[in-house]
């Protein structure tokens, strides 16, 4: 989903909200559960009841796909429940946009001269992963330079364990550590955040059929 809108504060200088747009993107990519390899994590579809949706639908007509929306951690049956971008602010020599966020997700300011770099060269110009209260703040200097900015939204995987840390925070996993869930195997060796995931994922999916008449064979 792109949505460009002109702000012109003295130089020229525009903010295009490219939301999601960064979410195949290597340097905010990571690592999730998807056992069914639709491209949407197992924990997010868990969540919300989503394992049916094609990821390329958009469920609640928000005008964001079902895909990008278990990246950005939003609620796909919700029309209210999208990656949102408020107006942004100018205070001179800096520019900052202000955005609900959900923890875990990690999010990018990244800007463009597109007639030195024609749309190809984005500079990160700030990078935070959300890890408390529910709003990010991205800031980056202005210059005398036309610059397009854009939001970038989408995971980290900070203790390497196969799990992003919005996966961990949804499971009530600690993301700096790859053992955090506490469980051990039949031999008594630690079992890792991610192994303990799938399981619950895979235990979600198990069928309990009973015999109404024992005797049949």
């Amino acid at each position: 989903m792109t949505t460009c809108s002109p702000k012109t504060v003295g130089i020229v200088l525009r903010i295009c909200t490219l939301i999601l747009a960064l979410a195949a993107c290597e340097r905010i990519q990571a690592q999730k559960l998807d056992l069914n390899s639709n491209g949407m994590s197992d924990v997010w579809e868990q969540i919300y009841n989503a394992v049916a949706l094609d990821p390329n639908l958009d469920s609640d007509g928000d005008g964001f796909s079902n895909l990008q929306e278990s990246i950005a951690g939003t609620d796909p049956f919700n029309a209210n429940s999208y990656p949102k971008i408020p107006p942004p602010a100018y205070s001179g020599s800096n520019f900052s946009v202000t955005l609900p966020s959900a923890l875990g997700k990690q999010y990018q300011l990244q800007s463009a001269q597109p007639q030195i770099s024609g749309w190809t060269n984005w500079t990160v110009e700030y990078t935070i992963v959300a890890r408390t209260g529910s709003v990010v703040t991205l800031t980056a200097p202005i210059s005398a330079t036309a610059k397009f900015f854009r939001v970038g939204i989408g995971d980290v995987d900070t203790d390497g364990d196969g799990l992003n840390d919005w996966e961990e925070y949804q499971l009530g996993l600690d993301p700096t550590k790859p053992f955090s869930n506490n469980q051990l195997d039949p031999f008594g060796q630690p079992i890792d955040d991610y192994a303990y995931a799938a399981a619950r994922m895979a235990s979600q999916n198990v069928v309990t059929i009973t015999a109404t008449d024992p005797s049949c064979v």
